[in-house]
C-alpha cells in the first residue's frame, strides 16, 4: 500500500514521522511529498536514488536519522 495514503488517513499525531527521500528518485518523484501533512518532517538526500544504499547518500542522512529517533 501507499504510504502516503496511510499517513493522510492518520488520525493520531504525525510529529514523530520522518520521510529520507533522494533529490533523483526517478521510481518515486520527490515531489510525490507535496500533499503529505505538514507535520512529517522530510530530509532529502542529495543526487540521492530510491534505495539510498551508496556510501556517499548513507553520509548525508544517517546522523540526521540517528538524531530524529533520539528525540
Amino acid at each position: 500500500m501507499d504510504y502516503q495514503v496511510l499517513l493522510l488517513e492518520c488520525t493520531t499525531s504525525l510529529t514523530n514521522v520522518l520521510i529520507v527521500h533522494g533529490t533523483a528518485d526517478v521510481a518515486v518523484p520527490l515531489a510525490s511529498n507535496d500533499a503529505l501533512p505538514s507535520e512529517i518532517k522530510i530530509l532529502t538526500v542529495q543526487k540521492g536514488d530510491h534505495d539510498l544504499q551508496r556510501m556517499v547518500m548513507v553520509k548525508q542522512y544517517l546522523t540526521p536519522v540517528v538524531r530524529f529517533l533520539a528525540q
